[in-house]
């Protein structure tokens, strides 16, 4: 695989390249899929490949293209940009886990072209799960899971489900 550079004397390059991209960051590493048949510009698969490999799974998700759901801890997405669906359930068993993750890939899913929405679920009480969870005073832990909409480009407007189980139909 090969991959190109700018020179660093190229700085005018760098600032158009950089502005059309909406690059943020040094080092930034983004992924383009190939030349169109009639001419243009390679269309963008994701803009945050650093993320990926940083997590350290850098060949089953090849070509990377980014999803609409997964771990809240592991997410390379920008929380500040969306409307989230988060699942709380830490204190959950594996088996818990596993089924809200398949409701919220279920929903995501579901959910394909209907606007910018994430789904994500929350199962340790570390990193961005722990700082959203004590941002928003969601209460304690419990047995039961907690489902949350949280709107931060909305003034970080946030709601409390009250459905009694996560389902895909729920969510």
């Amino acid at each position: 695989m090969t991959f190109s550079a700018i020179p660093f004397a190229a700085r005018e390059a760098k600032a158009a390249i950089s502005s059309k991209l909406q690059v943020r960051g040094i080092p930034t590493l983004m992924i383009f899929g190939p030349c169109p048949a009639d001419g243009g510009d390679r269309p963008l698969i994701n803009g945050y490949i650093r993320g990926v490999i940083e997590q350290g799974d850098y060949i089953s998700e090849f070509p990377y293209v980014p999803k609409a759901y997964g771990d809240l801890n592991k997410t390379t997405d920008n929380i500040n940009n969306y409307k989230c669906v988060i699942v709380f359930h830490e204190a959950g068993d594996d088996e818990e886990h596993g089924e809200i993750q398949e409701a919220l890939k279920g929903a995501s899913d579901a959910y394909v072209g209907r606007g910018e929405l994430k789904f994500y679920w929350a199962f340790a009480i570390t990193g961005l799960s722990k700082t959203v969870r004590e941002a928003l005073e969601i209460g304690p832990i419990g047995d039961a899971p907690v489902m949350i909409i949280l709107d931060i480009p909305n003034q970080g407007s946030f709601y409390v489900s009250e459905a009694p189980e996560i389902t895909t139909t729920n969510i």
